[in-house]
């Protein structure tokens, strides 16, 4: 995992969060309170679905519930998949961002994906 957090400018609050290897790992407590993204970036290399899931907590594991879990199809041996996602109104985490990436839909899922899978967020 390689997470930067890097401030946009100093005249706003909003923050770039990018994770370059999102694993079944929690990054947790990205944020360390309260905030709003507003948009999510994901990038798939692997040849298999992957499951990015984010938790309004500031530890998770498979034995938590995700607040939203976003899946991201195989890049079915044409290169990388991107999948990004805009929230216009933004979506708050009350405590705190914890995110996983695994290899299994649904709340639980311990399983790291083959190979990175990169997320990019901008909160505010």
């Amino acid at each position: 995992m390689a997470l930067t957090n890097t401030p946009l400018d100093p005249r706003f609050t909003d923050v770039v969060v990018k994770d370059t290897s999102v694993t079944s790992t929690a990054a947790a407590s990205i944020s360390g309170s309260t905030l709003t993204f507003h948009s999510i970036h994901i990038t798939n290399a692997n040849n298999a679905i992957e499951y990015v899931k984010f938790y309004d907590a500031k530890t998770a594991t498979a034995s938590v519930d995700p607040n939203m879990i976003l899946m991201i199809n195989a890049n079915g041996g044409s290169g990388t998949l991107v999948r990004t996602i805009n929230i216009c109104d933004g979506y708050t985490f009350a405590t705190a961002l914890t995110m996983r990436c695994v290899a299994t839909g649904g709340t639980g899922g311990t399983g790291s994906p083959g190979s990175a899978v990169q997320v990019i967020l901008t909160l505010s």
